[in-house]
């Protein structure tokens, strides 16, 4: 099953105020650590480190001003939670409706309030640093990063499971 179309969604701010207006939720990029290592006579070799993940951020884009997220403010903790009604094809290619679920926990980097002009949009944007990502689609979490506690799961495989099992 491939989500193709967003039928419709909401955005939770801690768990109870609904934001309106949201235009763009990106979802973060997960990159991981590098170390270049030195090969004798072979030159530098790029060894991607697995289990450490890079820092992610996000940048969620307002359509208009909503009161409940100008309250955000910079150094502020947060977590939003977004659902999603996904239209897609199931297995005999009939439509069928799916659910997608994101969770991001962090604090507010910045936070800017978009111009003002003649005919023009207000597109608010607020700039989050994450500790926490969360994505389920249809009941399966796909990814789930949490910095704080060394939690990283990707593609539903535990990433970090052998290293928590060798150091307690």
């Amino acid at each position: 099953m491939i989500p193709s179309v967003v039928k419709a969604c909401s955005v939770k701010i801690n768990g109870s105020d609904k934001v309106i207006g949201v235009a763009e939720f990106p979802l973060p990029d997960i990159t991981f650590k590098e170390e270049e290592i030195n090969v004798l006579g072979l030159g530098p070799i790029k060894e991607t480190i697995t289990s450490m993940p890079e820092a992610m951020s996000t940048t969620m884009k307002f359509l208009g001003v909503d009161k409940t997220a100008l309250k955000l403010k910079a150094g502020k903790g947060i977590n939003l939670v977004l659902a999603a009604a996904i239209q897609t094809l199931d297995e005999n290619d009939n439509s069928a409706e799916i659910g997608l679920f994101v969770n991001v926990k962090g604090t507010i980097k910045s936070h800017k309030l978009g111009t003002i002009g003649p005919n023009g949009k207000l597109e608010p944007e607020i700039e989050i640093n994450l500790s926490y990502f969360k994505l389920e689609i249809d009941g399966t979490v796909l990814y789930e990063i949490d910095q704080k506690n060394e939690i990283l799961v990707l593609d539903g495989e535990d990433l970090r499971a052998g290293i928590n099992a060798i150091i307690g």
